[in-house]
């Protein structure tokens, strides 16, 4: 799924988990503003996002070019949000691969694009040593799912 070839497209990935169950609506509730965002921003294609059992919280979004990407990410919403949801989350890994699809990989390719390639974050008091390889799993029972598409104006 993952080729190695030139590509047309920009994904971007995220994992997280929830430190606590009370930290689930305040997540759910500041994802869609960041959803609310994303879908209006320049060079944003489509996104999904999933929780499963355990906490974890999965985002995967697809853009234009990585700079359309970060465009959006060092600003607006999304940005501001990086601290509270370092305060709610034990653990976090990101990850950003060109595509040639523009179609969004499945959960568990996007698993193994993390364990491969992705940059892992601890939060404070959960030091952890663990390897991404070691932190994320192929995502199972989900709790909740959706998919989302940039808006025309």
């Amino acid at each position: 799924m993952f080729s190695h070839h030139l590509s047309s497209y920009h994904l971007s990935v995220t994992w997280l988990k929830l430190k606590h169950p009370k930290y689930l609506i305040p997540y759910l509730i500041l994802s869609g503003r960041i959803i609310r965002e994303v879908r209006v921003s320049e060079g944003f294609l489509k996104g999904k996002v999933l929780g499963t059992a355990g906490l974890s919280m999965w985002t995967a979004t697809l853009w234009t070019s990585r700079e359309a990407s970060n465009a959006f990410h060092l600003q607006g919403v999304h940005w501001k949000s990086v601290r509270t949801i370092g305060k709610w989350s034990s653990e976090a890994a990101s990850g950003h691969k060109n595509i040639n699809s523009r179609q969004l990989p499945q959960w568990e390719h996007i698993a193994a694009l993390l364990k491969q390639t992705g940059n892992p974050y601890t939060f404070e008091p959960y030091s952890s040593t663990k390897p991404v390889a070691e932190l994320i799993s192929i995502p199972k029972i989900p709790i909740f799912a959706m998919c989302f598409s940039r808006v025309r104006a």
